[in-house]
């Protein structure tokens, strides 16, 4: 299982929420192939629908009158896709999808460390729908080329991608390294579209920072929860340590999320053994407790600094650290992602994405499209990236945790 966040990086991750990526075999009856033509005739008034009320014989009278009547040549698999894809789109959930065998690997390369595109995170606006740029990867090819944060991609390649869905405008912007890319963004402030053309690169993925400010404050950022991001991070506590560090500061901003396994994983860094780090509700399961493997108690004062792009696995580390009151929650409301998707691989090599659990905090909080209120409220400056020069949130965070006893 995996959650997605609010964002995804182009070309490499998703976010998402994983309690291990495992892919399951999938069901040969998901959906019958449609190949087999039927004879043109009303079907019987008694024709045997699926439990859900699906009639697999309309279904195939209408391939057969499209294959027949419309104007123009269809391919069959395209007809076979778009009735897959209008299956999980009758969800009305837009966690959830179904994905080709050739969207299903490329959807599969985003889980990777390493990665060929153009290197921006991205998200689906609440307030426009449009797919905007939550922040380019430091020297990334779209870095480079000068889109910022808050850019909406409205084309990629001449196609208007408006209304598009997150996966499949990611899988159009994304491509093999030393290829090319029409970009247009919509920039706030300026009237017409900014073009650019971005040839994609292979991209390594740094999803931890580390660094002693100051004081002996540590301070290690979380960009995703991406694998091995607990290592990295015990890593990084051990290094820190040995530098003498006697305060921690843990920045979850800009974190849309990853595997849920992963944070597990970085929770127990911070909690004794058998503490609650988060709960999964599975439909028609009982409720799992997903507890810590820590050894004990973080015993330096913690700071963790959240934002409104803090999501899924982000919250998961976030809403432990707050409700076991081993960290200081400093900034805004996080975003507010609690379900949890599983992937299923079905026999062709697509797949479908489903949302099949709901999460809740480890004090049994349950948070999607609430999001979860910080203990210390603290406004960013406009337009200021974690770490940039004048990082409201960041200061404010120094100053306060040199007020904490050890």
């Amino acid at each position: 299982m995996m959650e997605r966040g609010k964002a995804l990086t182009i070309t490499v991750v998703m976010v998402f929420l994983s309690s291990a990526l495992s892919f399951y075999a999938g069901s040969a009856n998901l959906l019958p192939r449609l190949s087999q033509l039927v004879a043109l005739q009303e079907a019987p008034r008694n024709q045997a629908a699926t439990p859900n009320g699906v009639d697999r014989q309309k279904v195939q009278l209408i391939e057969q009158y499209i294959n027949e009547k419309f104007l123009w040549p269809v391919e069959g698999d395209k007809l076979t896709e778009g009735a897959l894809k209008g299956m999980v789109a009758a969800t009305e959930d837009k966690y959830s999808a179904y994905f080709t065998p050739e969207e299903f690997a490329s959807f599969k390369e985003h889980l990777q460390s390493s990665f060929s595109g153009i290197g921006v995170h991205v998200e689906l606006s609440k307030t426009t729908g449009l797919v905007t740029v939550v922040r380019p990867i430091k020297g990334s090819p779209g870095d480079q080329a000068g889109i910022k944060s808050g850019d909406a991609i409205v084309e990629v390649d001449g196609k208007d991608i408006r209304g598009m869905a997150l996966d499949a405008a990611v899988t159009l912007i994304k491509g093999p390294k030393g290829t090319q890319v029409n970009i247009k963004v919509q920039r706030e402030g300026v009237g017409e579209p900014i073009s650019f053309v971005i040839t994609r690169a292979t991209i390594e993925l740094e999803t931890t920072e580390h660094k002693m400010l100051s004081g002996g404050i540590g301070y290690i950022r979380i960009l995703e929860f991406n694998q091995d991001v607990n290592k990295r991070v015990s890593k990084a506590l051990s290094e820190l340590n040995a530098q003498g560090m006697n305060r921690l500061i843990l920045d979850l901003r800009m974190n849309p999320g990853g595997y849920l396994d992963e944070a597990v994983s970085v929770s127990s860094l911070f909690l004794p053994a058998k503490q609650p780090v988060a709960y999964i509700e599975p439909k028609g399961s009982p409720k799992e407790t997903l507890a810590s493997k820590g050894t004990g108690q973080f015993p330096l004062p913690l700071v963790v600094l959240v934002d409104e792009n803090s999501a899924s696995a982000a919250e998961i580390v976030a809403g432990a650290m707050k409700d076991t009151k081993t960290g200081v929650l400093m900034g805004v409301k996080t975003f507010g992602k609690g379900i949890v998707q599983t992937f299923y691989t079905l026999p062709d090599g697509s797949g479908i994405k489903l949302t099949t659990a709901h999460y809740l905090t480890a004090g049994g909080n349950a948070i999607h499209e609430k999001g979860i209120e910080p203990d210390m409220i603290v406004k960013q400056a406009d337009k200021v990236l974690p770490g940039d020069p004048g990082d409201v949130q960041l200061q404010q965070a120094i100053d306060y945790i040199k007020t904490l006893k050890r």
